[in-house]
């Protein structure tokens, strides 16, 4: 019996891990090629590292927001005048001592690419199909292989039709890409310099539009800032006033994350004359990213909680509240004096909280309280599946409805003025009751208060500690040995809905201590170890 055990939680880790809940050991990364450079090739990619990390480029070298990035660009003449205009160039002069001089800058250049490859991430030189009058241009740029890889796979049906497949070579991939047609070209760029989709399309349809009226398509730009300022750097096109949505905050709060790692360890790589020592510098920092155990999870309980499975447990545990309160109502006493009740939680029980969520995922951890004080007041939560309809079910016959949640009692304007937005039932002073004085915000007293002068049948929430004392702020076996106790409520009394992005489940892990990320990850990984012991 114990090896099966053994088996299951094998196979359950394993799906945790191709989920992205996962225990990884980053690979070791190699610098020595870049070590073995002459002195001053050695400086030359310092400089190409310095300003791919000062610009967009840090976004694909400290991470994998964009998947490719243009680092720099050079020009040489090499282009014979009479063949620019189709973009391609007569048999190169290398009897000239000019073009000599040029060739000679190239194989430096390109020396010195070539061993600027480390893990997961490749320089390369992109020659453009076009040329200039007697100049050829050529971009230094730099990719991370598993982005590639991964955009491929998700923009399948657009690269699918050039034969490209996850595991093509990525710098194929871009030349073949430059010499496409003009749409073609800027949608697969689009798509791998990490543009949103509807970035992208705007660009090309734009472009398509310009072609066939002449007119020039008003457009406005979205940008995220780099080290070297927000101008000209990691930005795209949208249309003219155009108001940015969930995902390019989303976007420009990663970022944002990355920049402010960047900025807090840059200083420290200064040399006296101002340059920066960066290829140290990111040595430093991948040496950091091996010592450190990471649990990369928070963001796939946020995605998975848009997930039509996720909109199914709501309805499905709503249409199960309903029937259950009918059957309440029907069985109670003719004698009871006390009016019939519901108590609900508010958040990820009744609203919807995943945009902040995602905010708060991809943001410092000293600006989390402050993002969730800000939009508790903004108040633009939307409700959950079934939420509405269940508690108009309950208004209508004649049910009180109380409103439970650890939310502030400063944010209990906004929170009321958001649920009368999205339809909810009897917002009333009296039945919406918010985090009193107590340092963790118990709502054991507030159930009691509500039980007092009602009958309360049912309760629905997201977390244990929305049922009952036993189950608030426990330890994890506490918390399994009151849910157990409490099996014969569940599904009956007691509605609970799903939440895989926080809660007492998480805390309880971490002993209720305020930890930080690095410190939570560990607590997390040795409840995994446990688990195959």
């Amino acid at each position: 019996m114990k090896f099966f055990a053994q088996i299951i939680v094998r196979i359950f880790l394993t799906a945790l891990i191709l989920c992205g809940f996962q225990h990884k050991a980053h690979a070791q990364v190699d610098f020595s090629s870049l070590e073995q450079l002459p002195p001053d090739d050695r400086k030359l990619a310092d400089s190409l590292l310095t300003l791919a990390l000062d610009h967009e480029a840090l976004y694909t070298l400290w991470g994998d927001i964009k998947p490719i990035s243009d680092v720099a660009t050079f020009t040489f003449r090499v282009a014979r005048p009479l063949s620019v205009s189709s973009g391609t160039a007569s048999i190169v002069d290398v009897g000239n001592p000019a073009t000599q001089q040029a060739l000679q800058q190239i194989r430096r250049l390109q020396r010195v690419v070539n061993a600027m490859n480390f893990g997961d991430v490749r320089f390369f030189i992109h020659p453009f199909k076009m040329a200039d009058t007697t100049k050829r241009f050529l971009q230094v740029a730099v990719l991370r292989t598993s982005s590639v890889a991964a955009c491929i796979a998700r923009r399948q049906a657009f690269f699918g039709q050039f034969g490209f497949v996850p595991e093509s070579d990525a710098v194929s991939v871009v030349m073949a890409t430059e010499y496409e047609n003009k749409y073609e070209r800027y949608r697969g760029y689009g798509y791998l310099y990490g543009y949103p989709e509807h970035a992208v399309t705007f660009f090309v349809e734009a472009a398509r539009h310009q072609d066939s009226t002449k007119e020039f398509v008003k457009r406005d730009f979205f940008q995220i800032p780099t080290w070297s300022g927000k101008q000209g750097h990691f930005v795209y096109a949208v249309p003219k006033g155009y108001a940015p949505t969930d995902l390019d905050s989303t976007l420009y709060h990663a970022a944002s994350k990355i920049l402010s790692g960047y900025r807090e360890i840059r200083p420290t790589f200064m040399n006296p004359d101002s340059s920066l020592r960066a290829t140290d510098l990111l040595k430093t920092w991948y040496a950091s990213q091996n010592s450190v155990k990471t649990v990369s999870h928070g963001h796939y309980g946020i995605l998975w909680a848009q997930s039509a499975e996720a909109k199914a447990l709501y309805l499905q545990a709503f249409s199960l509240a309903e029937e259950r309160l009918k059957a309440a109502l029907k069985l109670r006493s003719k004698k009871n004096t006390k009016l019939p009740a519901v108590i609900v939680d508010i958040d990820e029980t009744v609203l919807d909280n995943t945009p902040f969520n995602a905010t708060a995922h991809l943001a410092s951890e000293s600006r989390i309280d402050a993002l969730w004080r800000s939009w508790e007041q903004k108040g633009t939560a939307k409700s959950l599946p079934g939420a509405v309809e269940f508690l108009r079910f309950a208004d209508k016959r004649g049910v009180k409805i109380f409103y439970i949640s650890n939310r502030s009692e400063a944010a209990k304007a906004a929170t009321m003025r958001n649920l009368k937005e999205v339809g909810f039932p009897q917002i009333e002073l009296a039945n919406i009751l918010l985090r009193d004085s107590t340092a963790r915000g118990e709502k054991q007293s507030r159930r009691e208060a509500v039980a007092a002068k009602h009958d309360v049948l049912l309760l629905a929430g997201d977390n244990l500690g929305d049922f009952a004392a036993e189950m608030e702020y426990k330890s994890l076996e506490e918390r399994m040995n009151a849910m157990l106790k409490a099996r014969a409520e569940w599904g009956k009394k007691f509605i609970i809905l799903p939440n895989a992005m926080y809660g007492q489940w998480e805390d309880a892990m971490l002993d209720f201590k305020r930890l930080s990320r690095a410190a939570q990850n560990e607590c997390q990984i040795k409840v995994l170890e446990q688990l195959i012991k």
